[in-house]
């Protein structure tokens, strides 16, 4: 299993509510959090080599931009970094297809479903949730 404490999750969303959200509940749990509010400022953190970045997990819809496209940037900039959706659409098969290789996280999602999706995904255990569960709601 890997130390979680040197993993990084870039999160992707034009949701402030949700990057703080999500923020709040993987920095307790020893991951470093990157976040972008937009797709020039995931790029721009997707281009600096000298930062690792072990996950990223963006929202499928974006202005400017979708989740698709990010990944499809991200995947020339870094070949194997993995890539994890979110979306709460309710048809997210439709969205399921047109993703080749990567999961897609269906909103909303408790807080430790979320970690274990997130832990699964780098290959680390997960420290078991300190707060009460909530779910995660935010807007697409």
């Amino acid at each position: 299993m890997a130390d979680v404490e040197k993993q990084t999750v870039l999160i992707v969303d034009h949701d402030s509510e949700t990057l703080i959200f999500l923020k709040l509940i993987l920095e307790p749990q020893g991951y470093r959090v990157l976040l972008a509010g937009g797709v020039e400022t995931a790029l721009r953190l997707l281009r600096h080599d000298a930062l690792a970045i072990d996950l990223l997990l963006t929202n499928m819809v974006l202005p400017g931009a979708n989740g698709g496209e990010i990944a499809r940037w991200s995947r020339a900039l870094r070949p194997a970094l993995p890539v994890l959706f979110m979306s709460r659409f309710e048809d997210s098969e439709a969205v399921r297809l047109k993703v080749w290789d990567s999961a897609i996280l269906d909103k909303p999602v408790g807080e430790e479903a979320f970690l274990e999706r997130i832990s699964a995904f780098l290959g680390a255990t997960p420290i078991p949730a300190r707060r009460p569960q909530k779910a995660f709601r935010a807007s697409v």
